[in-house]
This record gives structure tokens, sequence and C-alpha cells, in this order.
């Protein structure tokens, strides 16, 4: 059976609830906790027959579904990893992993909006359900997936099991090497070169216990084969919205210490590997990459340093951009594990040309400074 995509479908899916609470809560009352994170729901629930439908964009987005329509069939596909259904919209058939049952529920169209049940998608991929009928929650326990689609592919990262998949020819297959360690959330970013290889990269950043942590996974693919491939991983008060507000569009490979550009046909530079560059110890954060030259910060102290890629030399620009009275106080303190200390710390703002704009809150005024260094 062919699916073609339809980005601006939108379905509600039902939700199999006790069928044992036939006045259990009004539907506007209904949350829904999947996997300890409140879904926001893009569409109200609704209560029909002691079912409650639910919102099958913002159900099948955390759950990592893939969602088609075929319109002439009146049918949807949602496919993930291990999983495939397809349910017939005002007809009671379903089918799961390739075998037809008899849906009870059957989907229905009410104001334009599909209505599917969930209990099917449930039942196949084995997620638990409790109902608190004091508290109105849904709670769903589920081997969820990170889901991305771009216009040439789908990829999916189970958060269970790390694994990486792909859909390929309609077909969904495991990317051999490309494992990640058990996620507790993460996203999927694809870039693809003009040999068609393809810059896979998984992030997962979250916080617990006043501590930040990120590991990001990158995978470089060709012919559906990883060719390289890096980690890195990172704990502390350093979170990557705060400083990285400048995007570079130079991509590469960086594992914490040894940074690897990537051209525009796919080909990997030389390694530069950065404790011998600037004499640091330990990891680094890859915050601005470019042809040229890089913008990393030593993780011990969070630093901006700039490396010359072209002859592998490297400035601690706070040495050169702020005041000696400044700079005495960063280096009193010069510790990552200060909340303060590191809020004060240099950030690129915007680059034009070869002029770099950045800004500090500086400890001795508490004001904003911006000032500028030029790339060599």
């Amino acid at each position: 059976m062919k699916f073609c995509r339809n980005a601006g479908f939108l379905l509600l899916i039902t939700f199999l609830v006790m069928p044992f609470y036939a006045s259990a809560a009004s539907a506007e009352s209904v949350r829904v906790i999947l996997n300890d994170k409140q879904i926001s729901l893009s569409k109200d629930v609704i209560i029909r027959n002691n079912r409650t439908y639910l919102p099958l964009r913002s159900l099948s987005e955390n759950m990592g579904f893939q969602v088609k329509y075929e319109a002439a069939s009146r049918t949807v596909a949602l496919t993930r990893p291990e999983t495939e259904i397809i349910l017939s919209l005002n007809r009671s058939d379903v089918v799961i992993n390739g075998v037809r049952k008899t849906n009870s529920d059957i989907p229905f169209v009410r104001n334009g909006t599909t209505y599917v049940p969930l209990r099917f998608i449930v039942t196949a991929t084995a997620a638990d359900i409790k109902w608190d009928k004091k508290s109105n929650v849904i709670t769903v326990n589920d081997k969820t997936f990170a889901h991305y689609s771009d216009a040439r592919a789908d990829y999916w990262v189970s958060f269970d099991s790390g694994k990486v998949y792909f859909s390929q020819n309609g077909k969904i297959r495991e990317l051999a090497g490309a494992n990640v360690k058990p996620l507790e959330q993460g996203s999927i970013k694809t870039h693809y070169f003009e040999d068609q290889s393809l810059l896979l990269t998984v992030d997962d950043e979250h916080g617990s216990h006043m501590t930040i942590f990120h590991n990001r996974y990158q995978f470089l693919v060709k012919d559906g084969q990883v060719i390289k491939k890096s980690y890195y991983t990172y704990s502390g008060n350093y979170a990557i919205a705060d400083f990285q507000k400048v995007e570079s569009d130079q991509q590469y490979l960086f594992d914490g210490n040894v940074l690897q550009l990537i051209d525009r046909q796919g080909r990997l530079s030389e390694e530069y590997d950065l404790n011998t560059i600037t004499g640091e110890t330990g990891t680094f954060i890859a915050e601005y990459v470019d042809p040229k030259f890089a913008l990393v910060r030593p993780a011990r102290n969070l630093q901006l340093v700039y490396i010359d890629l072209n002859d592998k030399s490297s400035e601690v620009l706070y040495r050169k951009l702020l005041t000696k009275e400044e700079q005495e106080y960063w280096e009193s303190i010069n510790d990552a594990s200060d909340p303060y200390f590191v809020s004060t710390l240099l950030k690129l703002e915007k680059r034009e040309g070869n002029t770099l704009h950045l800004s500090y809150r500086s400890p001795v005024t508490e004001k904003k400074v911006n000032v500028q260094y030029n790339i060599q």
C-alpha cells in the first residue's frame, strides 16, 4: 500500500480510558502524562462512549510516529521502528504489524478533524496505561523514540536502547554502528553534502539537580554506512542556549578534544587537537566553527578562546578585550562551577565580515559591555 506525506493533515487519536469509568471526567479536565511529561494538546480532549480522544499530532510527535495519509483509501499509517499501524477511517478494520484485526471503536470525522482509536496503538507498542480517576490524569509509559523527518528520509533514535534507525525505500533499517547511550530526551538534526554523504547529529541536553547535562553524538554516513563518528559530553552550569547565539554554516566532528572540519563535498580535514594547540588540559566546548578559526571554551573555566586553524595558534580573549581590573577579577575566581562567574563571561553576539561582536557583563560595574575582535 502506498502512502503520501501530508504534513498539514491533522488527526485526533483515541485513547482507551478504562472502560468501566463511563462518567469519570469531563474532557476539558483530562491531562495526559507521557513518560513523566505532560503533553501539550493541539485540540480539546473529546470523550465519547467511555473513550477519551486526543490529538494525534500531539501524541505522535511525542511517541515518535511518522504519520502518512492516503486520501483515496482513507487510511492512516502510523510508523516507527518495530511498529506499523494502518487504520481505516469510518471502517472497523485495522492492521498492526501486518496482522489485520477488527476495531470496535471506529474512526470518525468531526468538523473536518479525524479521530482514530489509540487503543490499537497502545496494544501495538505494549505501552503501560493508568487512569487516575481522582485527578483526571492519564499516564502512559512508552518506549519512546525521537523522530525527525527531512526532505529525503525519516530518522529515529530509541530513548531506551539508543539504537538509531532510518527509512530507506519505504522500509525502516537500523543504522549499524550509530548506537548512542540511552537518553533522557533528544533531538535529531541532519546535513547533506554534495557527495550525498550525511552528517547525523543527536543532541540530548537536560537539567537535573542544578546541573546541565549535554551529550552530542555525530555520525558521518555514506551509502547507509557510518564512516566516522564522534561523541561529546559535558555537565556543569553551561547551557548552549545561554551562549551560542550565532550559528556557523561550517560542519564538523568534535569529541571534546579533537576538531575535524567537513567540507561541502563531505571530505574531512586534518584533525586539530585543542589540548596541543592551547596548552589546556581536559575537554572543550565548541561554540563557533569557521573554515579559518574556531571559538571554544575549556570546560574547566568556560573562558572563550580563539583558535587560528591556519597556524594552529590560540588566544584567550578576555586577556585582550577586558580591562586590567576585570581580568584580575576573572582570574581570582575562574571557576566554571560558580553561576555568577559564568553569567559574566564573553559571548559572541554577531559576526560582520572579519569582525566578531562580543559582549560580557562587567564584574566591576555590573553593566553589559560590547567589544570587538578582528579575525586574524
